[in-house]
C-alpha cells in the first residue's frame, strides 16, 4: 500500500492539470493528462468523462464516444454522461445505429444497466446475508426441540 501512494498523489496531481487545462480551454493538454493516468493505471467514471469531453472539444468524435461510454459502464445512472454521449453520437455524420436488443435479451439488458456495478455488488452481499439467515433460522426450526429455548 505504501508503495502506491506516490503514484496516487502523482495521478491526483495530473488529474488537476488537467482540469486547470481544460478550464483554461487547452484541451490538448488536459486530454494528455487524462491519459497519463490512464497508463499509470488507475480509472474511474470522472476520468473517463472528464477525457471524453476533452476529446469531444477538439472533435475527435470517435474517442469521445469511446471514452463516454467506458464512463457510462462505471456510472450508468449519471445524466451528465448520458447526455453528452447522445450529443456526440448526433454529432456523427454517417451514423449507425447499434441493433436494438428485442425480446428477452433486451429486457433483461434494459433491467440490469439500470444500476451500477456497486449497487449491484451491495444487492449480492445483502441478498447473500438474508439467505444465510433464513438458511440458519430453518435449520434450528427443522432440528426441533430445545434450541430455540436456549436463544
Amino acid at each position: 500500500m505504501l508503495l502506491t501512494m506516490p503514484l496516487l498523489a502523482q495521478n491526483e496531481s495530473l488529474f488537476e492539470e488537467g482540469n486547470s487545462a481544460y478550464n483554461e480551454g487547452d484541451y490538448e493538454a488536459a486530454k494528455n493528462s487524462y491519459e497519463q493516468i490512464l497508463e499509470n493505471g488507475e480509472t474511474s467514471a470522472g476520468l473517463y468523462y472528464n477525457l471524453a469531453n476533452s476529446h469531444f472539444k477538439l472533435n475527435n468524435l470517435a474517442p469521445s464516444i469511446y471514452y463516454y461510454e467506458k464512463a457510462l459502464q462505471l456510472d450508468p445512472a449519471d445524466r451528465d454522461i448520458r447526455n453528452n454521449l447522445a450529443l456526440a453520437q448526433n454529432m456523427v455524420i454517417d451514423d449507425v445505429s447499434a441493433p436494438q436488443s428485442s425480446g428477452i435479451l433486451g429486457v433483461w439488458q434494459n433491467s440490469v444497466s439500470i444500476l451500477g456495478y456497486n449497487v449491484w455488488g451491495w444487492a449480492a452481499i445483502i441478498f447473500s446475508f438474508i439467505f444465510a439467515i433464513l438458511l440458519v433460522t430453518i435449520s434450528i426450526i427443522s432440528m426441533g426441540t430445545g434450541l430455540l429455548l436456549m436463544i
